[in-house]
């Protein structure tokens, strides 16, 4: 009867150790996240990039509601947009790019025609 009752003893605090340590290894985990990578909020995503130096500054940052002064003021935050997801910031503008290439193909086609039709019509008049 003694050995069940020692090993229920035995049982419990090895749950508990077993606690203490889930606890300890979750939070240097997530000390070690916060001391080492940027997680930035973007309009589109979270960009999570790795710090060039270890520290807890500008570790969660949101973006969403920034303008251009406030990526100049904050140049760290920048420069690990520029690295990693600035291109999903500016992926509108890519969008607009496209639009403005495929606008102005469409608009030096119809130039293209209108001066072959104005050379043709011209040569049709001095056969004349």
């Amino acid at each position: 009867m003694e050995a069940r009752a020692h090993f229920g003893y035995f049982a419990g605090t090895m749950k508990k150790i077993l606690s203490i340590f889930v606890i300890g290894f979750a939070c240097a985990a997530g000390l070690f996240g916060a001391l080492n990578y940027h997680f930035i909020r973007t309009s589109k995503k979270l960009v999570i990039e790795r710090k060039a130096e270890m520290g807890f500054k500008d570790t969660f940052v949101d973006t969403r509601e920034w303008g251009p002064i406030d990526y100049l003021k904050n140049p760290g935050v920048a420069n690990v947009l520029a690295r990693g997801g600035l291109k999903d910031l500016l992926g509108d503008s890519k969008d607009a790019s496209k639009k403005a290439e495929k606008e102005a193909k469409r608009l030096i086609d119809e130039g293209q025609k209108a001066i072959g039709d104005a050379l043709e019509e011209a040569g049709k008049k001095l056969k004349k």
